[in-house]
C-alpha cells in the first residue's frame, strides 16, 4: 500500500464564492489564533466549536482538507476559459502598468502603483517579483504557484483592457 499524501488545502477561484457555498453544507475554518478564516471551509464531518460555530481544528494543524473558495471577481470580465487562455498566452503591453486607472483595477497590485513604477515589470517573472515584494512583510506570503496564478491573471486583464479599449470598473 502506498503512502498517503497530505493535501492540506485546496484553492478554488470563483467569480463569486457564494454561488457555490449556497449549495453545500460546510463548516467555516478557523486560524490558529482562533479567528474565522477568510475563505476556508470544511465539507467533511469534523468537530465544531459550539460557541463559535467554527471548525474545532486549526486549518494549518489539521488532518482534514480545507477548501478555500476564493473570490476572483476579475473572472467576470471574461466570457470563457478559451478567452482567458488566449489572453494569457499573449505578451501584454507592459506600459499599461504606467496608467493609474488600469492599475487600480488589477488584483493584488491595485494599491501599489508606485512600486510598479519603481520595479517596472516587463515579464511574468518580473511581475511575480512585484507580488513577492508586496507580501514581503506580510504574514501571508504567496506560494510560488499563487504568484504565478495572480501574475497570469494580471496579464489576462492587461490584454483584455487593451483588446476592448476599456479601463477597469472600480466599485
Amino acid at each position: 500500500m502506498g503512502t498517503k499524501i497530505k493535501i492540506g488545502d485546496i484553492d478554488i477561484d470563483l467569480s463569486n464564492r457564494n454561488d457555490i457555498l449556497q449549495y453545500i453544507e460546510y463548516i467555516p475554518a478557523k486560524k490558529s489564533d482562533g479567528t474565522k478564516h477568510a475563505t476556508g471551509v470544511y465539507i467533511q464531518d469534523i468537530p465544531i466549536d459550539p460557541l463559535t460555530g467554527l471548525a474545532e481544528v486549526f486549518y494549518d494543524e489539521s488532518k482534514y482538507t480545507k477548501i478555500d473558495f476564493l473570490n476572483l471577481s476579475t473572472l467576470n470580465y471574461f466570457s470563457s476559459n478559451e478567452e482567458i487562455s488566449e489572453l494569457i498566452s499573449k505578451e501584454p503591453n507592459w506600459d499599461l502598468l504606467k496608467i493609474p486607472e488600469i492599475v487600480r483595477g488589477l488584483p493584488q497590485v491595485h494599491e501599489h502603483f508606485d512600486l510598479l513604477q519603481k520595479m517596472s515589470p516587463r515579464s511574468v517573472n518580473d511581475l511575480m517579483g512585484v507580488l513577492d515584494k508586496i507580501r514581503e512583510h506580510s504574514e501571508y506570503k504567496f506560494r510560488r504557484s499563487h504568484c504565478l496564478a495572480y501574475s497570469l491573471n494580471i496579464v489576462a486583464l492587461l490584454n483584455y483592457f487593451e483588446k476592448t479599449n476599456t479601463v477597469p470598473n472600480i466599485d
